[in-house]
Formats: C-alpha cells, sequence, structure tokens
C-alpha cells in the first residue's frame, strides 16, 4: 500500500470499528436490561454474568459485520467528499476507482476476519453463552450427548437417538427410540427416516418397529406413517446441538459438500457463507449511489446517506432472507438462493462504478 492506500485505508478501519463499538454496546446494553433480572433470582455470582456478555460479543460481531463495512465505507467516502479531499484528488489525476480501491481492500480484510472468527472463536463462545444460559440461569441440566452430530438421550421409558434437522427443534431425521424393561433389558425398537413431535405425541414417516411378539418371536413391523404418545418431548432433550449459524465452517463445509450431504446440509453452509460475505455486494453497489447523489447534489449529507445506507441493507437483507425462506422450502436451489443477491449487487455496482469513475 503507498500513502494514499494507507490514509483511506486508515480511515475506514477507524470508522469501522467504531460503528462496531457503538453497535455492540446498543446490544449488550439492551441486553443487559433484558436479562439482569434473571441473573439476579438465580444469584449467580458478578464473574458469571461478566463472562456471559462478554462471550456474547463476537456472536453480535457476526450478526453485525455486514451492516457495519457498509455504514463504514459509506461514512469513510463521504467524509472524503464532504472535505472536498475526493474532488482535490480527482483534480489531481487520481482516479474515483483508484479512491475505492482501498475501501473494497478493507472490506476484504474484514469479511476476511469474520471469515477467521466463525471458524475458532464463535463456536466457542456461543457454546458459552448457551451452557450459561440453559444450565444456570434456566436451571436445565445436560441429560443428552453428542456424537458426529447425532444427539443421544436416556428418557423416562427408553433411549432416544436422533439427528436434529436444522434449527427446528421438534423435527428429527434418522429417529430411533429404544424401550426398555425394568432391569435394562431391550424390548422393543423404533426407527422412523423422519420424525415430528406436538408435546408428548410423535409422528412418525417411513420406519419400522421391532420387537417381540406374545410366541416371543422377533418381528419387524414396516410402517409408512405412525403416531405414538411418548413419554418424553423434544423439550427434555437438553443437549449442546449447534445450530448452523454456530457451527466451524469447516464441520459446515464438509457436511454440504461431502458424499452424504442433504439439502439442509447445502442450505445451511450456502446460508452462512453467503451472509459473511454479504457486506461485499452492499459496499458495492451503495458506493457508485453515493457517487451519483454528490454529482447531481454536488455536496453530500451524512444525515441522510448513513440512514439510506441503513435502509439499503434491511432491503438486502429482506431479499436475501426471502430466498433463504424458499431454499429452505424447496422453492429454490440454495446455491442460487444464497449467491443470486451477491451476482445482482455486485454485477449493478461495478458497471454503476465503471460509468462513474471513467474520469
Amino acid at each position: 500500500m503507498n500513502l494514499l492506500d494507507r490514509y483511506i485505508f486508515r480511515q475506514f478501519a477507524v470508522n469501522f470499528l467504531l460503528i462496531l463499538a457503538a453497535l455492540i454496546s446498543i446490544y449488550l446494553l439492551i441486553d443487559v436490561f433484558e436479562r439482569l433480572d434473571n441473573f439476579q433470582e438465580k444469584q449467580l455470582p458478578a464473574g458469571l454474568i461478566v463472562r456471559y456478555f462478554l462471550a456474547k460479543i463476537p456472536v453480535i460481531y457476526d450478526q453485525m459485520a455486514p451492516v457495519c463495512l457498509l455504514l463504514a465505507g459509506i461514512i469513510t467516502l463521504g467524509l472524503l467528499m464532504n472535505r472536498l479531499e475526493l474532488q482535490t484528488m480527482n483534480a489531481g489525476g487520481i482516479s474515483k476507482a483508484r479512491v475505492m480501491r482501498p475501501l473494497l481492500i478493507g472490506v476484504g480484510i474484514f469479511t476476511l476476519l469474520s471469515v477467521a472468527m466463525a471458524q475458532w472463536l464463535l463456536p466457542q463462545a456461543s457454546a458459552q453463552v448457551q451452557q450459561i444460559w440453559q444450565q444456570q440461569v434456566q436451571g436445565k441440566t445436560k441429560s443428552g450427548i453428542v456424537r458426529a452430530g447425532v444427539t443421544y438421550f436416556r428418557g423416562k421409558e427408553g433411549i432416544y437417538s436422533f439427528k436434529e434437522q436444522g434449527e427446528n427443534r421438534n423435527q428429527f431425521k434418522n429417529f430411533r427410540y429404544i424401550t426398555l424393561s425394568t432391569d435394562g433389558e431391550r424390548l422393543t425398537t423404533l426407527f422412523a427416516s423422519q420424525a415430528t413431535a406436538t408435546s408428548q405425541q410423535w409422528h412418525f414417516t417411513n420406519g419400522y418397529l421391532l420387537g417381540k411378539d406374545e410366541t416371543g418371536t422377533l418381528q419387524m413391523t414396516p410402517f409408512t406413517t405412525k403416531e405414538l404418545t411418548l413419554a418424553n418431548s423434544p423439550a427434555d432433550f437438553f443437549s449442546p446441538v449447534q445450530l448452523a449459524s454456530t457451527m466451524p465452517l469447516s464441520v459446515l463445509v464438509s457436511k454440504g459438500l461431502g458424499a452424504m450431504s442433504n439439502r439442509q446440509d447445502r442450505v445451511d453452509l450456502h446460508r452462512r457463507l453467503s451472509f459473511i460475505f454479504l457486506g461485499v455486494p452492499l459496499l458495492l453497489i451503495a458506493m457508485p449511489l453515493m457517487l451519483r447523489f454528490q454529482q447531481t447534489r454536488g455536496s453530500m449529507n451524512l444525515a441522510l446517506a448513513v440512514p439510506a445506507s441503513a435502509g439499503l441493507a434491511f432491503f438486502a437483507w429482506g431479499i436475501w432472507s426471502g430466498l433463504q425462506a424458499l431454499s429452505l422450502g424447496g422453492s429454490m436451489e440454495p446455491l442460487v438462493a444464497s449467491w443470486i443477491i451477491h451476482l445482482a449487487c455486485s454485477g449493478v455496482g461495478m458497471v454503476m462504478l465503471w460509468r462513474n469513475t471513467k474520469y
């Protein structure tokens, strides 16, 4: 980087960190007022409370980073315009495209930082937040274990094992339930490829029942659909099941691109990665819009630019979320649903940048 790149990048980095610190502070302040009573009711030590909120910072960063990158880029560019630095650089033969380069480099660097945090820091922080809230505050006990993505749970009348499906705590796949006698002997085994629960009522799809008949002969009875009332509901299955948003990226990649991957795994992978990189297309389309506004108005009003940028971010996020719902429902391929807004915003933004920075 030369002197110009370092100057613009430094402003961008400072603005990003200030915006991030402000949003994290607001988020934590609201969270403290909402949850402090719960901590006080359990009379938990102050050190545990502080550890809970400190562990939440990486989680908040992950949620806020794309919007912070957009706002940092907009504010940096707006300040360059308002201080007439951009116009001075243009008069000195430095094109607007050249000025945009350190901003895009900054977005790329902080996006890669988000990738690193999602791989190494976020899973541990999320697990700590979940453990403190559910076990220390809500009083739940760890009654299940997870091995290779499968949860095993000892219930009131038997043993459950299942793979949770997505982020819905009431739907499971590869569900198995084994009933036991008082001396621990296996009585019956139920297996279903899909299971859905409402309270204690369970609905099973495509499975079989394995057990002994009246003569003691072992028999297997297949079924297409079946309903049973079991002694446990999904609310009892407290176990450290990780949501896709808090899994290490390497795990999501291996699940989503592996030979045994299913649609849900691909949805989780592309949704997670596309959200991390959402700040890049947002800034690519916001910068030429600001340049066009500055050319028509002759100046840049940050009091208008910042809310407009936030509106743009929420609009793009709304479209992205809607596409994710279509992908989750099977109406659109996960790859297309997750990345089409990136391609559209980046393509339109690059064309507008080229048209606005030819001089």
